[in-house]
């Protein structure tokens, strides 16, 4: 706006004020991108292009598509390198080159560019070719202390790479323990925030109440003001039904001893339809988040079970599996497709198991899904899938849905195998202490499903 506000403004400043200009100029000050997968990194880079384009109906408009080689980046956001964050003099020449980058067209002029660019790094990291924040973004650190906004949907699964497990394990105390690889982005995805920075991320649902989580919920709660969760229980957001996802939105800053209150969206039926409570916060602590878990814990401890654990093991040990590097991938030739399929048994050695929705309260539906015999040969070397035969060949046991607005569970007396949407609950000794049929008659219970 002019001084006089916004009377006299030249049709050079209303030009400026297309769409197009202001997403250029957001791609070109506000937007980065990491991510492991150099397809993926291409694809977010053409995205930004086209939606560039898209909306500006005067093509005289449009300049040369600009150059985002060091706005949307390859690389591993955990790790950094070691790195002279004091050469003050190299930082602020880089941070005038990267601009000039960005706009250049000319081939020649562009080369030369980057290949400065390149030398920078070069000896920022003492000759290291990995990716850092602090270098290639480093106008977001230097003066401004990080992101305003950190958005994500981080990987998920198990690493079991040694090498890789002791870095993240020295860089991210959360992950230890754990090691589920999305654990470790919470806690980067904090430290790339500036203070009073918001956070935004959907992942997997079990942090929320998860047993090896306990490290995630109290970083959370003493780093972070948490502001709103979205829990989607059974509603599937991805393409594989198997992961239960949720979205948290949180803001750096320290705990406090006021107390505060986070709302809690529960998917009802479908993705756009949410039941709404709240619950309080006060201090850094995980005990907030088990107000989330309100249909197992807390029912069991109300109603007489008051040390849970020193009687039962409840173990989420079903059918896991990914891809190192990559995760839980999904469609045509993923783990999934090539090990399990449906219907009707097509080798009599092909192990059927359950799935959450064959699961009621009562029974159990004859499982319609199998694991193919010879699953280990079709696996490749990236590949990982894991199980806990000890627990899941036990019988009796009892087994319960893993999402469900009320538990709704039953006894297994055959030994079923299961996936991961089933979880099951079997003695530390024996039976005696209650029997399967009392415990599943109370977690059916009208009773405890209003606890």
């Amino acid at each position: 706006l002019s001084p006089t506000g916004g009377e006299g403004r030249g049709e050079g400043e209303a030009s400026l004020r297309t769409p197009y200009h202001f997403k250029r100029h957001a791609i070109q000050n506000c937007l980065y991108g990491v991510d492991i997968d150099p397809g993926a990194v291409e694809i977010a880079k053409l995205r930004l292009w086209l939606s560039l384009v898209v909306d500006e109906e005067d093509v005289k408009q449009i300049k040369p598509l600009p150059n985002l080689f060091y706005k949307i980046v390859t690389g591993n956001s955990l790790l950094g390198v070691e790195k002279n964050l004091f050469n003050q003099q190299l930082f602020q020449k880089l941070e005038k080159l990267k601009p000039l980058y960005f706009d250049q067209t000319d081939s020649s002029k562009k080369s030369n560019l980057k290949h400065q660019i390149d030398q920078i790094i070069h000896e920022l990291t003492n000759g290291k070719e990995a990716f850092d924040f602090e270098i290639y973004f480093s106008e977001v650190f230097h003066g401004k202390g990080g992101f305003d906004v950190v958005i994500a949907n981080p990987p998920y699964g198990i690493v079991f790479d040694r090498i890789l497990k002791a870095k993240y394990e020295s860089a991210y105390p959360t992950f230890k323990r754990n090691n589920d690889l999305y654990v470790a982005f919470y806690q980067r995805g904090v430290g790339l925030s500036r203070q009073r920075g918001h956070l935004t991320y959907i992942s997997p649902d079990t942090f929320l109440n998860g047993d090896y989580f306990k490290k995630l919920r109290e970083f959370l709660t003493a780093a972070t003001v948490l502001r709103k969760i979205w829990d989607y229980k059974s509603v599937p957001i991805f393409d594989d039904p198997t992961v239960v996802v949720c979205v948290l939105t949180c803001t750096k800053d320290r705990a406090t001893a006021t107390p505060y209150h986070v709302s809690l969206h529960v998917a009802a039926s479908s993705a756009t339809s949410f039941q709404t409570t709240a619950f309080q916060i006060t201090g850094a602590s995980e005990e907030p988040f088990k107000s989330l878990n309100p249909i197992l814990q807390r029912s069991l401890r109300r109603r007489g079970f008051a040390e849970l654990d020193s009687h039962f093991f409840v173990k989420d040990v079903g059918f896991n599996y990914w891809t190192e590097g990559r995760g839980k991938t999904r469609g045509q030739n993923s783990i999934g497709d090539r090990v399990f399929y449906a219907g009707q048994q097509l080798n009599e050695r092909d192990m059927p198991f359950l799935k959450g929705r064959d699961i009621h309260k009562w029974h159990i539906q004859e499982p319609s899904n199998f694991l193919r015999h010879n699953y280990e040969r079709l696996l490749n070397d990236a590949d990982t899938l894991r199980y806990s035969s000890e627990f899941l060949s036990l019988k009796p046991k009892v087994v319960y849905r893993q999402t469900a607005n009320t538990i709704i569970a039953a006894i297994d007396s055959a030994g079923s195998f299961v996936d991961k949407t089933v979880h099951l609950i079997v003695p530390r000794q024996n039976w005696n202490a209650c029997s399967p049929r009392l415990l599943v008659a109370l977690l059916n219970s009208k009773l405890f499903a209003y606890f």
